[in-house]
């Protein structure tokens, strides 16, 4: 790997009014668009549901991060015109990748404005990918794991598709929490615009600059206690830019693209998007249910205040920043896995995030081996039964299920509640050994769980029509459930305890 960039002719100096020019344009635009974002209806409302904020918040992120970057790329651009300097890049291309950032910035304000369909976002998202990949030149042929190329072949282009998307959708659930996604961007901004000096890649560097000048703009009013959103606008498009200067970066001759490096700038909106779907989709839950499962909600009914979330999340990145930089030096990509590794063991074991997604994992495996797992999930009578969230009776409310359940020689006994605004998440399965669930006789119940009007759960009940009628099952549950239904009407939206931080 190259030390000194060939297009780095000028100097490190010659990098310095870029970045100055998008950190003024985002400290200059960002008041202005926060002022327009009212009237124009981008703001972030409270739903006493999941967005627990006291007032409307304007998500005008992306409109900053666009006019930071496109200004601050056109005149750089002109400047090399005008000085001759030599190291004009291909402008047709360098506009596709912009164009591509400037489509998605587009469907993410309509998002923000009019709360676009799943299928109707994911359609932008992939008009906004194909504009970088194809006329941008970024296709991803081969790949680099554990210091082994792997060609693609034909399926380049869907891992391509793959790793942007997914880079764009994890960054997009990650941005919950005042200036927490703003940290990651501005973190790899700064990690990739060193590794494109160290390599001598022109368009990565000017772009990566320019991103962390707008991000570190924009993060003085993102900071906490915001008074503005990235929005998804500027989630999107911050997952997007990432990616695509790290597919750019190890362009050059179709090199491979070491996995590690958008896996290493993206570790923790990943490692936040695979705990999400592995807690929904082990708890029955569509991979699009909201709930406050996320790492911001953890830590902070931990006790930690938005600001020390942000330097920790900027902390871990440097860390693996740090592993990437070197991996790529020494070539030897090795150091960033082991790296990803013991920092994914530390964050679980330290009970920052993910032990509940750990615990229902070797649940379920043990589930598949017949074996009782020692996860705080039970097994046997009492089914299985775990708290994902929350500190409510919910125990003993199983319990008393169960107890009924045999009574009335109920087939299964299923419950699940997901209560986003008091942060209390629980999911239990007990079937009845040698049932006749099996044979496709049986009857089914689901009874929704309803706070302040809104469904947060269910409780479904199954049985034998043999062994006892459906209404007389209701008759005998009903005070049970009348008992559960008054305890889910106590619970009342909660405040993370404060953490004194040393």
């Amino acid at each position: 790997m190259l030390f000194l960039a060939e297009t780095a002719q000028g100097g490190a100096a010659e990098l310095v009014w870029p970045f100055l020019c998008s950190l003024i344009t985002a400290l200059s635009l960002t008041p202005l668009f926060r002022r327009m974002a009212g009237p124009l209806g981008l703001v972030d409302k409270p739903d006493g549901h999941r967005k627990i904020h006291a007032d409307p918040v304007p998500r005008v992120g992306g409109l900053v991060l666009m006019c930071g970057l496109t200004l601050t790329t056109a005149l750089w651009i002109w400047w090399q015109v005008v000085t001759n300097s030599g190291l004009l890049p291909p402008v047709g291309r360098m506009a596709s990748l912009l164009g591509g950032v400037a489509v998605l910035v587009l469907v993410g304000v309509v998002d923000d404005r009019f709360d676009l369909r799943g299928r109707h976002k994911l359609f932008g998202q992939i008009l906004a990918v194909t504009l970088v990949i194809l006329p941008g030149g970024l296709q991803i042929n081969q790949i680099e794991f554990m210091n082994r190329s792997i060609p693609l072949g034909p399926l380049a282009i869907p891992f391509t598709y793959f790793l942007f998307l997914g880079a764009i959708n994890a960054a997009n659930l990650l941005d919950g929490m005042d200036g927490l996604l703003t940290s990651v961007g501005l973190v790899g901004a700064i990690t990739l615009a060193v590794l494109a000096y160290l390599t001598g890649q022109q368009i990565t560097l000017v772009l990566a600059v320019a991103m962390a000048g707008a991000l570190l703009g924009f993060l003085t009013y993102n900071r906490p206690p915001a008074s503005v959103y990235l929005g998804d606008s500027g989630s999107m498009s911050v997952g997007l830019l990432l990616t695509m200067m790290a597919v750019n970066l190890e362009r050059k001759n179709d090199a491979p693209l070491p996995l590690a490096l958008p896996v290493c700038l993206l570790f923790l909106p990943i490692l936040d998007t695979a705990a999400a779907i592995i807690r929904r989709k082990l708890t029955g839950k569509s991979i699009y249910t909201a709930d406050r499962g996320h790492l911001h909600h953890i830590l902070a009914m931990a006790g930690w205040l938005p600001a020390h979330v942000m330097l920790l999340v900027a902390a871990l990145g440097l860390v693996t920043s740090t592993a990437l930089i070197l991996a790529l030096r020494w070539q030897d990509d090795r150091v960033a896995w082991l790296t990803l590794v013991v920092m994914g063991l530390v964050i679980v074991g330290l009970d920052l995030f993910g032990k509940s997604e750990c615990r229902l994992v070797l649940a379920r495996v043990g589930q598949a081996f017949r074996y009782p797992g020692q996860t705080g999930m039970e097994s046997g009578k009492s089914g299985m039964f775990i708290c994902l969230q929350g500190s409510g009776p919910w125990k003993e409310i199983w319990q008393e299920l169960l107890t009924q359940a045999g009574e009335l020689n109920l087939q299964a006994v299923f419950l699940d509640v997901n209560m986003p605004v008091v942060h209390e998440s629980i999911h239990a399965r007990w079937t009845k050994a040698g049932g006749s669930l099996a044979t496709g006789t049986c009857w089914k119940i689901e009874l929704p769980v309803l706070q302040l009007g809104m469904v947060v759960g269910r409780v479904t009940l199954q049985g034998d029509p043999q062994d006892e009628e459906v209404w007389r099952v209701l008759a005998r549950m009903q005070p049970l459930l009348a008992k559960f239904a008054a305890l889910i009407q106590a619970q009342q939206p909660v405040l993370p305890p404060v953490r004194q931080l040393a």
